[in-house]
């Protein structure tokens, strides 16, 4: 399939089993990727009863067709879906940053992360191999700390350019409901409390590299549809708003979360 690895990575944290599965073409189909295919898996897989803050509960990373597809519009972004200790509802956040790239440099379209560690670790994920890695020498240290310590170790261990690490600090260790997932120090999965469901699961980190680059069918094509499509959106005043004020631009609108969440009308 153009545009998709055509692979998930699953991972059980409490058995510890590491699994690949097929993506299927008929599910691309119907849920495209992102937000689509992580709604489509947790509602197949986990109980909508389920406390968030819990083994039952998953929390799954995803990439869309776009993503790590050079000249691409927004080829940058990654989701996240899980049920939130915030809401206690089915919910979603993105982040910019490199994860989304690397993960589909490493091969997978999206990471299913099941059970809990009993210690700390952290995932090592690439197109070499996939590990579940010892993670005490880091836990309680800041995002910061944690981020500099793995980036060097892992660099000079594969002898790498570049990476991902997706990271929590002392707020998600500590099941602060609020707490974020940091990508790469300055972005971040920063609403819903994601942060908090790593930290349950004693997950610290997870490192993505990789050189497996997604193929597309026509690049001329491609290329020709793209500019047309970064014309239209440079011209769009949504956007512009986005670029300028961040999502304080949708304001006007009142499609943010306020008041507990509670319907406003």
């Amino acid at each position: 399939m153009f545009g998709y690895s055509g692979k998930i990575l699953r991972i059980n944290l409490s058995s510890r089993e590491i699994r690949e599965e097929k993506l299927e073409e008929e599910v691309v189909k119907n849920w495209l990727g992102g937000r689509g295919l992580g709604v489509y898996y947790f509602l197949k897989e986990v109980n909508p009863k389920v406390d968030p803050l819990s083994e039952e509960n998953k929390i799954i990373f995803l990439t869309g067709p776009l993503t790590g597809i050079q000249g691409a519009p927004t080829p940058g972004r990654a989701i996240v879906i899980s049920k939130s200790p915030l809401n206690n509802r089915l919910s979603w956040s993105s982040s910019g940053g490199k994860l989304g790239p690397y993960l589909k440099f490493a091969g997978y379209d999206a990471v299913i992360i099941e059970g809990r560690s009993n210690e700390p670790v952290y995932l090592l994920v690439s197109d070499k191999g996939v590990e579940i890695r010892d993670a005490r020498e880091i836990w309680g240290k800041n995002v910061f700390e944690a981020y500099e310590y793995l980036y060097n170790k892992i660099k000079e261990e594969f002898h790498i350019k570049d990476l991902s690490i997706v990271c929590i600090g002392p707020a998600g260790e500590n099941l602060v409901k609020y707490s974020s997932i940091l990508v790469e120090k300055y972005h971040a999965f920063g609403r819903m409390g994601f942060g908090a469901i790593l930290g349950y699961k004693k997950l610290k980190a997870i490192v993505v590299f990789g050189d497996k680059k997604p193929e597309i069918y026509d690049g001329e094509s491609f290329r020709r549809n793209v500019a047309e499509i970064i014309k239209k959106l440079r011209s769009s005043d949504i956007i512009n708003d986005l670029s300028k004020y961040g999502t304080l631009g949708m304001l006007i609108t009142r499609v943010i979360p306020i008041m507990r969440f509670l319907l406003i009308t």
